[in-house]
Formats: C-alpha cells, structure tokens, sequence
C-alpha cells in the first residue's frame, strides 16, 4: 500500500465511476481498476461493490475512506513543509566582513559551511570596520564579521568567533628592544602609526593608551600593514597592531613585544538586536557557535 493507491482509492470514491476517476487522474481505466484490485486484495476485503452499473462504497470503504483521508492529508503536509524548508534555505546570504578571515582561519569554517549546505550561495564583502557596520545597518548585508571592541551591546547580538591580542613592534634599534615585555606608560612620548582599517580596530589601541594615561601621539595613519612595518623599521615610531594580524608579513626587521598588562581583542559574528533572521543566516550562526 502507498500514497498513489490511497489517492487513486479517494478518488474513485469521490467520482463513484472508474472511467470518471481514471480520466481526473490521467491514467487509463485499466490501470486504475488493477492498483484498486491490489488495495482490495491487501486489505484483505472489497472497498467497492461492483454489481451494478454504478460503482457503490462497501462499508469496509467507509471505514477505510476515513484512514486514506487522512493519511494522504498527513503526507501532503509533511511534504509542503520540507519543500518550505528548503525553498527557505535556497537562498543567498551576504557577509560583511573586515579583512581578517585569514588571519583567524574563518575561511575554513566558511569553506566548510559551503560544503554543507551548498544550496546556500554565499557572498563576502570586505570592508573597514565602520564600513562593515553600516552596511549592516542598512540591511545590505545579512550578518557581520568585526571586531567587537567598542560595539554597543545593547544594539548588537555578538558571537566571539576568534580571540587576539595587541602587540607592539618597533625597530630593534629602538631602546626598549631589549626589554621582555613592555609597558604601555613607558610608549608616552613615542610617535604611533596606526592601522587606519576603520574606526573599530583602532579602539583597543586608543582606549589601552588612555588607561595607561596618555593618548597616543599619531605619526600617521596607513591603511596597510606592511606599510607600517616599513616605517617602523627605520626608528621612526612604533605602532600597537593584532598579533595575528602580523603573521603574513617579514618580521625580520622589526621586534614584536607582548604588553606587561594584556589587551585582547575579539573578532566576532554580529548582527541587530531584534532583527528577524533568514533561515540562511540563522544556518550560518549555528555552524559557527558549534565550531
């Protein structure tokens, strides 16, 4: 017994005539009266009485009617539902990101979200971080990838996504080269260059200086990181940059120091209070938080 013969049952017992029933289903009446012979013999008795001209309901039809209603009405919904389902998750997801997907290996977990879930066609936007941010507010991207310093809580849901740390690099010419760790009070009268990728990556550094008493003597700022590097090499300042961040680039030339007190940073998954998430997205957010 399978949904097929229970439709083509209802049917015959709503049209009451083979012939009628066969041409509203679109198969030949021959067809039809064998699958209603092989429900008939599996159930083990007749469903219709054909001794007339008129096809009658058996009272063992009746009864039967009653389970095929039902049971075709259960499978149809059930079928609408996953076919929803996955409507819903055919779609696109757009991610604003600031440059750091390699950097933290987010781009494995993004590959391998893609992997499993390949009807989902995803799409990066890197930017700088305020950039990234008003492109979420104005609801052209779906989720955000930046870091979380300085964000309002209070409008924001945030996933950590990867965790980091401020260093210092300067030229190993410069007089606190030799020390093992530095303190930030010490860097006072320095000159800094800083990483101009926005305003949010920008804040750890200003607020570690502001506790430490002092507010950073700006140099420059630059948008690349080798960029900064170079300078510093030559003596001509020093800058407060992600640990991870410096990974990609010759380090041969400059000293990198951990701070005495600590200042982290979190990259993380963000996205508005409030805010009604697809399925896409919400997809996106789980495969993220279990990883």
């Amino acid at each position: 017994m399978d949904i097929e013969q229970l439709k083509y049952f209802l049917a015959v017992y709503s049209c009451k005539q083979m012939t009628l029933a066969a041409d509203t289903l679109f198969i030949s009446q021959s067809s039809l009266s064998k699958h209603i012979a092989q429900l008939e013999k599996e159930v083990g008795v007749p469903l219709f009485d054909r001794s007339g001209r008129t096809l009658h309901i058996t009272s063992a039809g009746m009864d039967f009617e009653v389970f095929a209603r039902e049971a075709v009405a259960k499978h149809d919904a059930i079928i609408r539902q996953l076919q929803n389902n996955l409507n819903a998750h055919q779609s696109t997801l757009t991610i604003g990101t600031i440059p750091v997907l390699a950097q933290y290996d987010i781009h494995k977990k993004i590959l391998a979200f893609g992997k499993e879930n390949p009807h989902i066609k995803l799409t990066l936007i890197e930017e700088k971080g305020d950039h990234v941010l008003k492109l979420l507010d104005d609801e052209l991207v779906d989720l955000a990838i930046v870091r979380a310093e300085g964000l309002n809580r209070s409008e924001y849901k945030v996933l950590a996504l990867a965790q980091d740390e401020l260093v210092l690099i300067l030229s190993s010419q410069h007089p606190l080269a030799a020390e093992d760790t530095i303190n930030l009070a010490d860097l006072a009268a320095e000159d800094f260059f800083l990483l101009d990728v926005g305003s949010l990556p920008q804040q750890p550094v200003l607020q570690a200086c502001q506790r430490a008493g002092f507010s950073p003597r700006l140099r420059q700022s630059f948008t690349r990181i080798e960029t900064i590097i170079g300078f510093v090499a030559e003596n001509d300042g020093v800058a407060l940059i992600m640990e991870k961040d410096l990974n990609a680039f010759d380090q041969r030339r400059i000293c990198i120091k951990k701070l005495t007190v600590p200042v982290t940073t979190t990259v993380a998954l963000v996205f508005p209070h409030g805010k009604h998430l697809s399925p896409a997205s919400c997809c996106l957010r789980d495969f993220l938080s279990s990883r």
